[in-house]
């Protein structure tokens, strides 16, 4: 059995680290655990790597795992242009970490400022009346969970793969 701490309650982002590792095990269990970030609410840029990574460093600080993930979105911005990313920072037992990074999407300018002020979430549940941003705007091609599974999954690839990668 291999166990994953995960730094956050949130059954969406569960359910995703838990499919990405039951691609690499056989028997996994995924213990969610809210710890702090130390960020704003809403990150952005420098931020979101940031919180992801005081995320991972407190949840060590009250969980024994085989693996800790942690998992933080925000905005970014890349050429002028705001996307939001999904952040995952995975570390083994051994103490190699990797990072992740899931596929982003724009944020419209016009939304920029809201999103700050509160999150991409609560804008998301205006607009969209919490029908789940990322799938509308994907019209059902992808959701938050395959967004933040991604990530899980290209952030093992740094912890799975010894001193070749």
């Amino acid at each position: 059995m291999i166990y994953v701490a995960v730094a956050t309650k949130n059954k969406l982002k569960l359910g995703a680290v838990e499919k990405a590792f039951q691609r690499h095990f056989d028997k996994v269990e995924v213990k969610g655990c809210s710890v702090p970030s130390g960020v704003q609410e809403q990150p952005c840029n420098q931020e979101v790597m940031q919180g992801a990574f005081n995320r991972l460093e407190n949840l060590k600080k009250v969980s024994e795992a085989d693996f800790y993930v942690a998992c933080e979105g925000g905005l970014i911005c890349q050429y002028g242009k705001w996307f939001n990313q999904q952040i995952v920072l995975v570390e083994a037992q051994d103490g190699k970490k990797s990072w992740g990074l899931s596929p982003s999407y724009p944020i419209p300018e016009k939304y920029i400022e809201e999103a700050k002020a509160t999150s991409v979430a609560d804008v998301f549940n205006r607009i969209f009346e919490g029908k789940g941003g990322v799938r509308v705007l994907t019209q059902g091609a992808m959701t938050r969970e395959n967004l933040i599974e991604g990530a899980v999954t290209m952030a093992l690839t740094g912890v799975l793969n010894g001193d070749l990668w």
